[in-house]
């Protein structure tokens, strides 16, 4: 998900029930009684940021402009209406609730889409630009009409130029675009 605090992997899980665990393993305690063991989501949600930033950063090198590729950050979305969570405080790191879901001790995700850049490195519009701040796109950048319609705009200064001419980019990625 792009952003104006940068783009987001976001690993979605619609599980119910309960979880709890730690940073490392989660306990999935079902609606059914079931429990299962599996790895905190935010470990695979990680190593897919680490690749898309990989593949960007690939095709970035290509580009005669020589722009650079933008950071890319993980996290999990927990977005089932019923869901209870027990994570410890290492487990709740990079987890999110839905916008005015229950409060389940995990931050809502509008915290991430919505809140302030952490650095010039996350920034989701171009440096020159100077509209870090601003909800208005760059010129030349269509805002969406949704919070999830996609659009081909990426972070950094001549991004936007480059998707259209990269084959990473007619593959199948779609960036989404938070306003």
């Amino acid at each position: 998900m792009l952003t104006r605090t940068g783009l987001h992997l976001l690993e979605l899980k619609h599980w119910q029930g309960e979880i709890s665990g730690d940073g490392i393993q989660w306990q999935r305690r079902l609606p059914t009684g079931k429990t299962r063991l599996v790895d905190n989501p935010l470990l695979l949600a990680n190593r897919k940021a680490k690749r898309l930033a990989s593949l960007l950063g690939h095709y970035a090198d290509k580009q005669p402009s020589r722009i650079k590729a933008p950071y890319v950050s993980a996290a999990v979305f927990l977005h089932a209406a019923n869901l209870r969570v027990a994570l410890d405080p290492v487990g709740r790191q990079h987890v999110y609730r839905p916008h005015g879901g229950p409060r389940s001790g995990l931050p809502d995700i509008a915290d991430l889409l919505l809140g302030k850049p952490q650095g010039t490195g996350h920034l989701a519009t171009a440096p020159a630009a100077g509209r870090a701040g601003s909800r208005k796109p760059p010129a030349g950048i269509s805002s969406p009409t949704s919070p999830t319609s996609h659009t081909s705009v990426v972070p950094h200064a001549g991004w936007a130029e480059a998707a259209t001419r990269t084959p990473l980019f007619r593959v199948g990625i779609t960036i989404f675009h938070a306003i």
